[in-house]
């Protein structure tokens, strides 16, 4: 369903939109792990906060490339057919 090409396109694609929001979430909600403590005064921390923005977005893009592979491989699986055995029984040995 999906080639290689599409699937790296999707991933870098998503990687790009996950980078962005994260970066912009992790900027305006400011949680602790982001924060540096200088002179008494708490700043972003910068390097962290690009850091876990592209921890974000990795994670995101290997997730939906699993995703998408797992459903190119589902639509190709053969459908289970009931097998009917019939053994045939001449003689009856007791």
């Amino acid at each position: 369903m999906y080639s290689e090409q599409d699937l790296n396109k999707i991933s870098i694609i998503s990687f790009i939109i996950t980078f962005i929001i994260s970066l912009g979430l992790l900027y305006s909600f400011k949680p602790t792990w982001v924060l540096k403590i200088k002179e008494n005064k708490i700043k972003i921390h910068y390097p962290l906060l690009v850091l876990y923005s592209f921890l974000f977005g990795s994670t995101i893009s290997i997730f939906i490339i699993l995703y998408f592979s797992k459903i190119k491989y589902d639509t190709n699986k053969p459908q289970d057919k009931k097998q009917e055995f019939s053994f045939p029984v001449d003689k009856i040995y007791a």
